[in-house]
């Protein structure tokens, strides 16, 4: 809200019992105030939807990341917040950082927008509570009230089946490291979609998840028992990961024994031996359009956007075709 405040700050003094120097203090982020009157002043401000006008102060954003401590080594979440930062460093415009170590800074600063690379429920249930704040997701579509830019999930398991059948494979499984969120749902779908679709077998064992653990008692399993000819790793962060096991630990010919293809980590798999398939996803585009969506947005009350993109599939050694008849 960038106009006429619906109080002056004398009023929300008045009814908060506290002076007007507090609560000055409070919206300017000054030292000296104790955290539970800070907070009752925030959550007073917002609800009346008091906000010093944008013209006279630095538009402030939070980028609300849930997901860090699984990507310390790198990663989609750490290649999506590097383009993000530099997105960012092309506005005029002050930036909060929000992690899951400092989660409390969602209602403890005056925000006028949210980037939320947020896919744990209470991180979501926090950012319901900022009214009427704008936010808007990257990569996942499950929050109606929300605004989001995302590629497309289920296109990427779609996409994966598509290549590898028309590579003659019959016997495909999948890798997610999780089940419950947007994306891996997605995704699932388009795959089990497209299985289905070429008549391609799906059982209970053609989709495994990591639970965010190492993937060698997993992929020792699939080699053991399953035995596909190729998987699909729907994950940026455990493509690598899975080309060393294979070949390294489980000692699996890629793509002799098994074609592997995965998901675009900063374009890194180009450089693993074979140089592997992958599906990249446009991170740079996604920050770009979610901060122009998030910054057409501030001040205003709307509909919910959506902005879906589309991601492209580079080709690499590590994906055999078989011949005709082959499994």
């Amino acid at each position: 809200m960038t106009g006429k405040p619906s109080q002056s700050i004398y009023d929300l003094a008045d009814t908060l019992g506290v002076s007007a120097s507090t609560v000055s203090r409070v919206l300017n982020r000054r030292s000296g105030i104790g955290d539970a009157t800070r907070k009752r002043v925030l959550a007073s401000a917002q609800a009346a939807g008091f906000r010093p006008a944008m013209s006279a102060r630095q538009v402030t954003i939070a980028v609300v990341i849930d997901r860090h401590r699984f990507n310390t080594y790198g990663g989609f979440v750490s290649n999506l917040l590097s383009c993000t930062v530099e997105a960012l460093s092309k506005r005029d415009i002050a930036v909060e950082l929000v992690t899951e170590h400092n989660i409390d800074r969602l209602s403890t600063r005056l925000l006028d927008g949210v980037l939320a690379m947020a896919w744990d429920a209470t991180t979501v249930e926090l950012l319901r509570k900022l009214g009427t704040v704008p936010v808007v997701t990257l990569n996942r579509m499950d929050v109606p009230e929300f605004s989001a830019v995302a590629s497309d999930h289920r296109r990427h398991g779609e996409m994966a089946v598509e290549h590898l059948a028309s590579r003659g494979h019959r016997r495909i499984a999948m890798i997610c490291e999780e089940r419950n969120n947007w994306g891996t749902q997605q995704r699932m779908e388009g795959f089990v979609g497209a299985m289905k679709a070429k008549g391609l077998p799906v059982d209970d064992s053609s989709i495994s998840f990591t639970d965010h653990q190492a993937m060698y008692g997993l992929l020792h399993r699939l080699t053991q028992t399953t035995r596909p000819s190729a998987i699909f790793v729907a994950n940026e962060s455990l493509g690598l990961e899975a080309a060393y096991i294979l070949q390294h630990v489980l000692k699996v010919s890629v793509p002799g024994d098994i074609s592997l293809m995965g998901m675009e980590s900063s374009q890194v798999s180009q450089f693993i031996s074979p140089p592997m398939t992958t599906i990249a996803q446009p991170l740079a585009e996604l920050a770009e359009r979610s901060l122009d969506l998030l910054m057409g947005q501030l001040g205003t009350v709307g509909e919910p956007k959506r902005v879906m993109l589309e991601s492209r599939l580079v080709e690499r050694e590590s994906v055999a075709t078989l011949p005709v008849g082959g499994t």
